[in-house]
């Protein structure tokens, strides 16, 4: 089966899974994907190829599983969801940004396990390590 085939259904198996836990996805001109959790939206490059489509959205979906038990401690909260500005220029919001992203991609991969997705696993790793090098570089860079 065809790789963009393969990555057809990936997607239709993981906007299913979004569709049962409230989630909308949306595809548009976009650079990469987001996830907006005040309005349960996921966003993904239309423009992108289907594979890289399957991986932003497993991503996405490791955010939404991040942020899915209001209420319970988060240990990223120094992170996305400050807005003060006296915590965002700080060094210790940047790195929980950066934690948070790696754990979007670590239960992206396990979720991805679950449904028993079928992925090259080698381009996962190449565009997750490019994603998080782009962070890596924010978080380290000195205001």
């Amino acid at each position: 089966m065809s790789r963009d085939l393969v990555s057809a259904k990936n997607l239709s198996l993981l906007v299913k899974w979004c569709e049962k836990r409230g989630l909308t996805v949306l595809f548009a001109k976009h650079e990469n994907g987001t996830y907006d959790e005040c309005t349960k939206t996921i966003t993904i490059a239309a423009n992108a190829l289907p594979e890289k489509q399957v991986f932003y959205l497993i991503h996405e979906c490791g955010h939404h599983l991040i942020n899915a038990h209001p209420g319970l401690p988060n240990r990223f909260e120094m992170g996305y969801e400050q807005t003060e500005k006296k915590i965002t220029r700080t060094f210790q919001h940047r790195l929980a940004c950066l934690e948070e992203e790696m754990e979007a991609w670590q239960r992206g991969r396990n979720l991805a396990r679950k449904l028993k997705l079928k992925l090259n696993e080698e381009n996962l790793e190449k565009l997750r390590l490019h994603c998080l090098h782009s962070y890596v570089k924010w978080a380290s860079r000195k205001k």
